[in-house]
Formats: structure tokens, sequence, C-alpha cells
């Protein structure tokens, strides 16, 4: 019987790490990392819409609206986006076994929300835990409580 191969996403709102696992007793490895700066028309700051801010009669001073949207929700909701879209591409393509979201909460919960189909029946688990700044070699302990590793 072949290996499970299992994808790690491992995610914060400025970065995204995707390790390996091969199968039980093999470990993971980094095999990509992808920033927030990777996505395309991806939200900057409400000053730079010059429809943005208005003078009040009299020229007072200066009002900003207020975004429907706070800008870092925004761009995390891009990036989960990104992230999904992106994953359902290389799953295709690499045929991977299965996933396992890792991030912490609210990470976590845009990644769930925002997770292609495609993506849903390869989703093995979720881990709600900030492990983007662990080294790849200290994963092994944190990740094992998804998947033996």
């Amino acid at each position: 019987m072949r290996p499970k191969r299992t994808l790690f996403l491992i995610a914060s709102e400025k970065l995204a790490r995707l390790v390996l696992n091969e199968g039980v007793g093999k470990g993971v490895e980094e095999i990509d990392r992808i920033p927030v700066e990777s996505v395309p028309d991806l939200p900057r700051e409400y000053a730079d819409d010059p429809g943005a801010e208005t003078a009040t009669r009299g020229d007072v001073g200066r009002h900003r609206f207020d975004p429907p949207t706070d800008l870092r929700t925004a761009r995390r909701i891009a990036f989960a986006r990104y992230l999904g879209e992106t994953l359902a591409e290389r799953f295709e393509r690499e045929g991977w076994d299965r996933l396992v979201l890792v991030a912490a909460p609210q990470m976590l919960g845009a990644l769930r929300e925002h997770l292609p189909r495609a993506l849903e029946e390869k989703l093995y688990g979720t881990l709600d835990k900030d492990l983007v700044h662990v080294e790849t070699r200290d994963l092994d302990r944190h990740l094992g409580e998804v998947v033996a590793v």
C-alpha cells in the first residue's frame, strides 16, 4: 500500500508555508513559502483611494470614510482565497492525498471559509496554532497532533 502524502498549509496573515509529509516516520519537508505580497490585487491602505477622503464645508478638516471591512480583515480574506486557489491547482498537479490546515484562529477560519470545493474532500484536519515561524525540524511534534509524521 502506498503511503499517504499529506500537505500541511501552515499560514499566518503574512506568510504561508507548504510542508509535505510522505508517510509515517518520514518527517516533514518544507517545499514552498508564499508571502502575502504574492496576492494579485491585494487590498492596500484605503488612504490610497483618492475618493476615500473628503473635505468638510469650509475646509475645516478632512474626514475619511470608514471602509466596510477593515484593511487587515480584507487582506486576510484575499490571502486565504489566493492560497485556496493556488493549492487547488497544485493538488491537481502534484497528486497529494490529503490536506491539513494550520493557523491561528482568525486565519484558520478564513482558510476554511474560502477553501475551494475541490479541496474540501482532501481536508483531513485542522490545527489551531500559529506555527509559521517554527523551524521545520521542530514541526513534527506539533503536526503529529493531527497526522502521524
